[in-house]
Formats: structure tokens, C-alpha cells, sequence
């Protein structure tokens, strides 16, 4: 049975550990698209958001104006006691669309908090997940390193053994090839 030599040996491991490099290198490309296209779906939502509470507000403003035409027309017809009453319901009115903004405002504020702290969340969890897997391959090509350092060294102490024999059987004979010129 034929041992591989050192030298192939050597590149072989070496060939293995710039696998394990390219390996390495496009699992990091890969989490920086998974990075940016959660970035880009992060802003595409506020942005929607953001539309419908400013589309919110557009359609209040028109309405607050239609309804203050509409009662300044009524006040110029009516008499003072429809006056006093308009201007009752319109206190009343503008109490309950202050607190329907207050409300839809801390809605808002509430579903942005809880999208932030979502977001939060899922870019701690990729984050251990990305370090526990590169530290798993870690272990892992760290003992494979060990496991081929071991079986190098015990090869290398045989290899030694099996020089230093043949070392042994080439000087006996040498020994003896000298002592039988001395005989002749």
C-alpha cells in the first residue's frame, strides 16, 4: 500500500481549507442581500404608512372645510338659536376629531413601535443564527484540522520508525561489508 507523500498531503488540506474560505466568503454575500432586501421592505412599509396617515390628514382638512362652509351658510340663514346650536355641536364635533387624531395618533405611534421592535427582533435572531452556524462550521473545521494534524504526526512517527529500521539494516550491512574486506 502506497502512502501519499507530505507535499500532497499538505495541498490537499490546503485545498479543503480554501473551500472552506469560498464557502465562508458567499455565505457572508448572501446575508448582506438578505440584509439589504430587509432593509428595502423595511422602508417600503413606513413609507406606506406614512402615505395613508398624510392621506388621513388631506381627507380631515377637506372635510373640516366642507363641514365649515356648510355651517357658516346654515349660521348666515338661521336665526340666533340655531346659531347657538351649530355652534354647540360644532364644540362637540371638534372635541371628538381631536380625539379620534389623539387616537389614530397613538395607533400609529403604537404599530410603528411594535414594526420597529419586530424588525429588532428578527435582525437579532438572523445575527445569532449567522454567528452560531459560522461558529458551528468553526468547531467543525477546527477539529477536522486536529483529526488531520493527529493522523499527519502519527504518519510522520511511522515514517521516522521505518527510516531509522532501514537506517539500522543499512549500517549492519555496511558493518559487514567492512569486516569482510578486513578479512581479505
Amino acid at each position: 500500500m502506497k502512502r501519499a507523500s507530505l507535499g500532497a498531503r499538505v495541498e490537499a488540506v490546503e485545498h479543503r481549507m480554501e473551500t472552506w474560505e469560498a464557502r465562508f466568503d458567499a455565505a457572508v454575500g448572501s446575508l448582506g442581500g438578505q440584509i439589504s432586501l430587509l432593509r428595502d421592505l423595511m422602508e417600503d412599509r413606513f413609507s406606506g404608512v406614512h402615505r395613508r396617515i398624510e392621506s388621513v390628514e388631506a381627507g380631515l382638512r377637506e372635510d373640516m372645510g366642507a363641514l365649515g362652509r356648510s355651517l357658516r351658510e346654515e349660521i348666515r340663514r338661521g336665526d340666533e338659536s340655531v346659531r347657538d346650536d351649530v355652534r354647540a355641536e360644532i364644540r362637540v364635533g371638534h372635541e371628538s376629531l381631536t380625539g379620534m387624531i389623539r387616537a389614530l395618533d397613538e395607533s400609529v405611534a403604537a404599530k410603528f413601535q411594535a414594526t420597529d421592535e419586530s424588525v429588532a427582533a428578527k435582525f437579532q435572531a438572523a445575527a445569532e443564527s449567522v454567528a452560531a452556524k459560522f461558529q458551528a462550521a468553526d468547531e467543525s473545521v477546527t477539529a477536522r484540522i486536529q483529526t488531520l494534524d493527529e493522523s499527519l504526526r502519527e504518519a510522520i512517527r511511522a515514517g521516522d520508525e521505518d527510516t531509522r529500521q532501514l537506517m539500522r539494516v543499512l549500517h549492519e550491512d555496511v558493518i559487514e561489508r567492512i569486516s569482510r574486506l578486513g578479512e581479505r
